[in-house]
């Protein structure tokens, strides 16, 4: 799983292959285009944003699945199911919904209230704009869904496999790169602790929402965005 974000609507725009260097690298956390990658070890991959986070910043997301064991599967997984972020202005992000404006309709897009992005079924990266002053009043929203019209069981079975964890820390207080763990997450799929606050996809399909209510003033430089993909526990 990949994150990117630019500062001053530099991002690429449409459906592209890259953001800055993601993902032959890892990790650009300089400048104003940024991206940072999971490792495949189930920890938090950290990004550090920029100056204020505002209406003319961008974020993106991309999802990449690959196995040399087993690569039929990995391209079924990555054509199939899709990471999907969503932001709103002014409380308005739903929680526990089944779409977030235009999403998941649309890969990505604006209703005026709520915008969202995803990575659209087919491991590119897609950009939504920010709106307003990010700040204390806004929301963050994530889903992880898998379609499969010809076999909808099996598209319900791995989504219910795995959980995509958003974190956010205000202040630099967020943990080390590469962290286990976010706050209450992942023993808990939503929660705050140790001025962290974070929230899971819990394997449903829905839009899970994280209030930034309560961080000290504007969203800025001394933010950090965390992200984690783990498998769920078998029920």
């Amino acid at each position: 799983l990949f994150v990117g974000w630019a500062d001053e609507e530099r991002g690429p725009d449409g459906a592209v292959e890259t953001w800055s260097t993601c993902p032959a690298q890892d990790r650009q956390i300089a400048g104003d285009v940024r991206c940072a990658g999971t490792r495949r070890d189930g920890r938090f991959a950290k990004l550090d944003l920029y100056g204020d986070v505002n209406g003319d910043d961008e974020v993106a997301v991309a999802f990449y699945c690959d196995d040399a064991a087993q690569p039929d599967l990995a391209a079924w997984i990555q054509s199939h199911c899709a990471v999907f972020l969503g932001h709103a202005d002014n409380d308005r992000g739903p929680d526990r919904s089944n779409v977030w404006g235009p999403c998941p309709a649309a890969a990505s897009g604006d209703d005026g209230n709520l915008r969202c992005t995803s990575s659209g079924y087919d491991g590119r990266w897609r950009e939504v704009d920010l709106v307003g002053d990010v700040d204390e009043s806004d929301d963050w929203g994530v889903a992880f869904i898998c379609r499969d019209p010809a076999d909808p069981a099996r598209a319900a079975a791995m989504q219910a496999s795995a959980e995509v964890f958003l974190g956010w820390a205000d202040n630099n207080r967020g943990p080390a790169d590469g962290s286990a763990t976010w706050a209450t997450c992942p023993a808990n799929s939503g929660g705050e602790a140790n001025l962290q606050r974070c929230v899971g996809s819990q394997g449903d399909g829905l839009f899970h929402r994280m209030k930034l209510r309560g961080i000290a003033g504007d969203v800025d430089g001394n933010d950090d965005f965390g992200f984690a993909v783990r498998a769920r526990p078998a029920p």
